[in-house]
């Protein structure tokens, strides 16, 4: 189990406030990126750490206790950093991501690595995973932060993580198998749309496209209300969702891997020092 001090951070600062929106002001990040913080601190230490009541938010016992580990942790930490504050490592840099790490992990990533080397300038694209395997090909793009399966990634690919595909619903929405589906999804060269698809057709499940949105914060809000069903990894459920009972006749069990997909064609400092501090951040 590894414990990063943003998510600590993010930990205090929710329950000092009592907000998600209050304590993502105080750290200059938004609201959905101290939510994603918190669940994947959850995750890592296998325990709950906050609770809701009405529009407050509270600390679980679990949480005070870590609480103070963090206050010791993060004090020690800003020491260390303040000593060996600036690197001396500069160049330039252009990421690819997909929209749910642009929109939640990676702007906390890119404050801290900022703070870290001043003088490496990092400039972030945002697309979708084909094309962003497109632009990596096309070498438009240095390093590609990529979600695949396992059948495409290549043996040159650095493991972040893994998570699981699901089939998604809103809680207060039920949809039956005996009528056409309404298929919620992204574009039509997306990965998720071509999986889903072909996943309802294999299964001879009538279906339609409901919705069709580029973004991931798009289709999730359409899901939680209650447009249709998608087909998203797990880890981008919100609290307004559930599965979808009816995808257990699928046994449909698929396993995303997100990767870092960089070219040779970086200096070789430059590259180890970006590749490794997304590792840290990233820690499988």
């Amino acid at each position: 189990m590894k414990l990063d001090t943003e998510s600590l951070r993010a930990l205090k600062a929710t329950i000092k406030y009592g907000s998600l929106t209050i304590a993502a002001g105080g750290l200059n990040l938004t609201p959905s990126a101290v939510s994603w913080k918190l669940k994947r601190l959850e995750t890592r230490i296998g325990r709950k750490l906050i609770r809701r009541n009405g529009h407050q938010i509270e600390a679980t016992p679990d949480a005070l206790v870590l609480i103070e580990y963090a206050d010791i942790i993060l004090k020690v930490h800003d020491h260390a950093v303040q000593k060996f504050r600036f690197s001396d490592a500069s160049g330039r840099l252009i990421i690819g991501v997909t929209d749910d790490l642009a929109s939640s992990q990676l702007p906390v990533f890119i404050q801290s690595f900022h703070r870290r080397h001043p003088n490496i300038q990092l400039e972030i694209r945002v697309e979708q995973q084909p094309a962003l395997i497109e632009w990596f090909n096309d070498r438009k793009i240095d390093i590609a932060i990529l979600p695949l399966q396992q059948s495409y990634t290549l043996d040159s690919d650095i493991h972040l993580w893994q998570d699981e595909l699901v089939w998604v619903k809103s809680k207060n929405v039920d949809y039956p198998l005996s009528a056409p589906v309404p298929l919620v999804t992204f574009a039509p060269d997306c990965a998720y749309r071509v999986e889903a698809t072909e996943c309802l057709k294999e299964h001879g499940v009538g279906f339609y496209i409901a919705m069709e949105c580029p973004s991931v914060t798009g289709v999730s809000g359409i899901i939680s209300a209650g447009m249709g069903v998608t087909l998203i990894n797990k880890g981008l459920m919100t609290d307004e969702q559930c599965e979808w009972p009816e995808a257990k006749n699928f046994d449909y069990q698929r396993q995303l891997n997100f990767v870092i997909r960089a070219t040779t064609l970086i200096p070789n400092r430059l590259a180890k020092l970006v590749i490794a501090e997304l590792k840290t951040f990233f820690p499988g």
